[in-house]
């Protein structure tokens, strides 16, 4: 027999009932702290796991996110200097047509001009071919 069940078997024996009572108590009791002391350590543990892997997937996702925004933004500047650089060129092309329509006109307006006023002379110098 090994000496618990020698110390059971004596206390029995003995008329002790209430001390083996006793002591299965206070080892219960001693038991439930041990028990609950593992169960926070398991807790804390599994708190901060979770918190590290939630931390780490915000890091990672904010990385991700920063760099697509950054990969929009670079789209949307290269689209802006292509789309500034054709409307530069057709606002260019409509001012070049412009402006040759101005001289053509101006140059038109200056011959009417030109020949009204010889016109005009010639009627008051009394030539006969002008009516």
């Amino acid at each position: 027999m090994n000496r618990t069940t020698r110390f059971l078997a004596t206390c029995v024996l003995a008329g002790l009932p209430v001390m083996l009572t006793a002591q299965t108590a206070s080892q219960d009791m001693k038991d439930a702290g041990h028990e609950t002391k593992q169960a926070a350590k398991s807790t804390g543990s599994g708190v901060k796991k979770g918190t590290v892997k939630a931390y780490d997937k915000t890091k990672a996702g904010t990385k991700k996110a920063g760099s697509e925004v950054a990969d929009k933004t670079e789209e949307g500047w290269n689209a802006t200097q292509k789309g500034t650089k054709k409307a530069g060129s057709e606002v260019a092309d409509k001012t070049e047509d412009g402006w040759d329509a101005t001289k053509k006109g101006t140059v038109k307006a200056y011959d009417k001009t030109k020949a009204g006023t010889k016109k005009a002379v010639n009627k008051v110098d009394g030539d006969p071919k002008t009516k």
